[in-house]
């Protein structure tokens, strides 16, 4: 793995992108904002969000379990509750893999 792996901000996206497309920063955070919202939206109507090649978030129900308590052994019962399953896409993997 790479140990000088860089994070990229929201401002690092919106500045790569203004490179690459002449847009402005200020028409591209409107942009990457109306994205982001998009997605969180998806999520929230518990929808499926997919960029072809890039990645899918898709929503599910996690089943409700059983549990073993480490500390003390005892057995907990958890709940079900609403999760999300992201995966990269061929694209993303193929960068990803060189």
């Amino acid at each position: 793995m790479n140990e000088s792996m860089e994070t990229y901000s929201k401002r690092d996206t919106i500045d790569a992108m203004a490179e690459e497309t002449g847009f402005t920063k200020k028409d591209l955070e409107v942009m990457y904002n109306a994205l982001a919202n998009v997605i969180l939206d998806t999520a929230r109507d518990h929808n499926k969000f997919f960029m072809r090649g890039i990645l899918s978030i898709t929503p599910y129900v996690r089943k409700a379990t059983q549990r073993r308590n480490p500390q003390n052994g005892q057995i907990v019962d958890v709940p079900e509750k609403p999760a999300l399953r992201i995966r990269p896409g061929r694209l993303l993997r193929e960068a990803v893999e060189g």
